[in-house]
């Protein structure tokens, strides 16, 4: 059965990302601006958005341990890559490694991992500081690959990368810092994955961009199955 949608009016007229915090229920939402809703998404309110801070929004969670918003972002120009927020309201910068584009955020019950392009990947403990990892991290996997999107799979006890490029499509690591490539170029049917989800059980499903085979599948994101062709309900 299809579900109903409504239009909604808000403040924001680009979305770069969304999140659900269940304690505070409460929606954020950043974008152009920053605006948050407690009924469901059906009235949004405006918030302060950080000062000279006017970058892409690429990926927002609710750290549920930590009581914290993460949001990472696009920046070439500096270091502001990183803002964060007790509760969808007031947002604070935070410094990050390296300048770039961080396309994914996730985290386990010790540690918070980010990965963008370039083979970028940082780690945080508190959202707050932020480090690059040292050892067989992922840009020793493709310095020019562009990582998309990262899962913790509690099932499998790791972490899980998928990149739209590169000799590497997908990595993992136990830990954020120590990486191994999965797939390649040629197994991953050179796709262009750039979203990945994971269920309780420990199942993980790709996505890429419309080519041909659409979806691959996982028991644990180790060793993943000829992907699928997706055929659409008509």
């Amino acid at each position: 059965m299809p579900l109903d949608w409504d239009l909604v009016d808000t403040p924001l007229t680009s979305i770069g990302a969304i999140a659900w915090s269940p304690s505070l229920e409460r929606y954020a939402a950043c974008g152009d601006v920053y605006m948050y809703s407690d009924d469901g998404g059906i009235n949004w309110t405006e918030v302060t958005k950080p000062t000279a801070f006017s970058n892409d929004v690429n990926a927002l969670i609710w750290h549920a341990g930590l009581s914290l918003f993460i949001c990472v972002l696009n920046n070439n120009f500096d270091t502001n890559c990183v803002v964060t927020s007790p509760d969808g309201i007031t947002w604070t910068l935070r410094t990050a490694p390296v300048t770039g584009q961080w396309n994914a955020v996730t985290y386990n019950d010790s540690k918070i991992v980010a990965v963008g392009n370039d083979g970028k990947c940082m780690h945080s403990v508190d959202g707050i500081t932020w480090s690059i990892p040292g050892g067989t991290d992922l840009v020793s996997l493709g310095a020019t690959t562009d990582w998309e999107d990262i899962e913790w799979n509690s099932d499998s006890a790791q972490f899980v990368a998928i990149a739209r490029n590169g000799n590497i499509r997908i990595g993992t690591s136990p830990t954020g810092i120590l990486w191994t490539g999965r797939h390649g170029f040629e197994v991953a049917y050179q796709k262009n994955w750039n979203s990945l989800a994971v269920s309780s059980d420990g199942t993980m499903v790709a996505t890429s961009e419309p080519n041909g085979y659409d979806i691959m599948r996982s028991s644990g994101g180790t060793v993943w199955e000829t992907p699928y062709i997706f055929q659409p309900i008509l």
